[in-house]
């Protein structure tokens, strides 16, 4: 249970009508012929092909590698339980 002022329950409760008065607005609108959109500025993303390319070999990645077991790298400890 929360301990709530009584302040504080008459704001909840102002706060809440607010919520429901807009949700109860937005309802109201008719949405029929509206086109859903994929993304909100109506521009699509132009994305390159994933293709492996001008890869290092294992070799030359873990040169400059402080320590790494069996080809991941290893990295001081920094949280604590």
């Amino acid at each position: 249970m929360l301990n709530l002022t009584e302040e504080e329950r008459q704001q909840i409760k102002v706060d809440l009508s607010k919520m429901i008065d807009m949700v109860s607005t937005l309802s109201k609108i008719d949405t029929e012929n509206v086109t859903p959109l994929k993304h909100v500025n109506n521009h699509e993303q132009v994305l390159r092909e994933d293709i492996v390319d001008n890869m290092l070999p294992n070799e030359k990645v873990f040169l400059n590698s402080a320590d790494n077991i069996n080809r991941y790298f290893t990295v001081p400890k920094v949280i604590k339980q």
